[in-house]
């Protein structure tokens, strides 16, 4: 295989400014500093092998491919929400042309690859795609029960209709517990001193031993 690795490294530095792309739909809840496209499709891409491996019959590393790729074409499409998709004209034909130029830049072969990613998550053609899609809803959810939890009023409402969109039993499954839960709970039981627990312990044991 011959590579350009000038063209690699453009490709490169360009995915990173997903870290600088804010997600702009959150700036209609009043959100001035929105998560970016990279922290979004991060942690989709860890609940999409979540849900795949729940699910048995799909591949997790390639359900974690989709969510990693599906949304690089915004580098140069920027993040359009519905509002802003109502105004432009062909948005998928747009994310499509952005998309193949960017994987011009690479070795034909890597190119395919990618590109038959964007193609299971555009068309859920695939079981992979399609959970990847659960993948992305369930991370949006998460993001408005979070915004929730630092007061925006709209949260709650936007986190529900991520669910009504969800379509898989078992995204529905792991959807709704995250709807019942508090954002902040997971480190809640961290505060506690695990040294001081453990000493607490040991001294009832000794009591309860002492009293025997």
């Amino acid at each position: 295989m011959i590579l350009d690795r000038e063209n690699m490294v453009d490709y490169l530095f360009e995915v990173g400014y997903l870290k600088q792309q804010q997600r702009t739909g959150m700036w209609r809840m009043g959100v001035r500093y929105p998560e970016s496209v990279a922290e979004h499709s991060h942690r989709a891409a860890i609940i999409g092998f979540l849900l795949a491996s729940l699910e048995g019959d799909v591949n997790p590393e390639r359900v974690a491919l989709i969510c990693l790729f599906h949304d690089v074409p915004e580098t140069r499409t920027g993040d359009l929400n519905w509002m802003n998709k109502r105004y432009t004209i062909d948005v998928k034909q747009g994310e499509k042309k952005a998309l193949h130029e960017q994987v011009a830049q690479l070795p034909e072969t890597i190119a395919q690859k990618i590109l038959a990613l964007a193609e299971e998550y555009n068309t859920r053609s695939s079981r992979e795609g399609e959970i990847a899609h659960e993948a992305d809803l369930i991370e949006c959810m998460l993001e408005c029960l979070e915004y929730k939890m630092q007061g925006y009023e709209k949260a709650q409402e936007w986190a529900e209709m991520c669910y009504v969109g969800l379509k898989t039993e078992t995204a529905k499954g792991l959807a709704k517990q995250c709807l019942d839960a508090d954002p902040g709970s997971w480190f809640q039981n961290l505060q506690d001193n695990p040294h001081e627990q453990k000493q607490k312990e040991k001294e009832n044991t000794t009591e309860v031993t002492a009293g025997s």
